[in-house]
């Protein structure tokens, strides 16, 4: 069921900052900015949203929401913020294609 109190009341446009540089974790160690790859997808930071219609059916009125299904305009939730870490890795094991292969079921 959809309730509209999870509809954040600032208009996304206008709260959506660019990519982060980096991420805090290389300020703290800045050793790591060499050895680790990274390849910023997130906006951050997401909103918070006060739940007013569920804290009101609970008897709350402190139900806040982290909406990280806002991180990006491309892809949503919290994995967004593992791929920065993730797609930028090359796998030795699975080089990289464009397309799938000629004999391929998807190819038709």
């Amino acid at each position: 069921m959809f309730y509209p109190a999870f509809v954040p009341t600032v208009p996304p446009s206008s709260w959506r900052p660019a990519h982060r540089e980096s991420p805090r974790i290389f300020a703290r160690f800045p050793s790591l900015r060499e050895r680790l790859p990274f390849l910023a997808l997130a906006h951050v930071p997401t909103p918070v949203t006060r739940l007013d219609a569920l804290g009101a059916y609970l008897g709350r009125d402190d139900l806040w929401m982290k909406r990280d299904d806002q991180i990006s305009p491309r892809y949503g939730g919290n994995k967004v913020r593992r791929y920065e870490f993730v797609l930028p890795t090359p796998s030795p094991a699975a080089p990289p294609r464009s397309s799938p292969p000629a004999d391929s079921p998807r190819r038709r």
